[in-house]
């Protein structure tokens, strides 16, 4: 290995540690800044037409309201069997006395906003159920 500055045939140990140069990031050189004009235009005042309301479409313009067409019109729909209403509502009713347990419990330890909201729940899910039963 020779000393001279140019010969590279060797790596050095203490170059090998050291770390390489670190390039300049974007946010750590702030772009330069232009200088502000000091006979800048003050801001546009909007003129008679672009204040103009938008125009409201003529009787002609408007299409008539469409009629539903037989191919997007849903078939109907059969109600649920008996059985399947009766397990819906059977869950949402398990659903209902879990609420008003969380709606007693809050109620007994004084969170009465989280109180209210469960007795909503309660009473939300009991009406689900009867709708499921009902409606099919």
């Amino acid at each position: 290995m020779t000393d001279e500055p140019g010969d590279i045939s060797e790596v050095r140990p203490e170059a090998a540690d050291a770390a390489p140069p670190r390039e300049p990031e974007a946010a750590d050189a702030a772009p330069p800044r232009e200088p502000e004009a000091a006979d800048a235009a003050p801001p546009r005042e909007p003129e008679a037409a672009d204040a103009a309301p938008p125009r409201e479409p003529e009787a002609a313009d408007a299409a008539p309201p469409r009629e539903p067409e037989a191919a997007d019109a849903a078939p109907p729909r059969e109600p649920r069997p008996w059985l399947e209403r009766l397990g819906l509502a059977a869950v949402a009713l398990v659903m209902a006395a879990l609420f008003a347990v969380v709606a007693v419990a809050a109620g007994a330890g004084g969170e009465w906003i989280l109180a209210a909201m469960s007795t909503v729940g309660a009473l939300m899910t009991i009406a689900v159920a009867a709708i499921t039963v009902v409606r099919g």
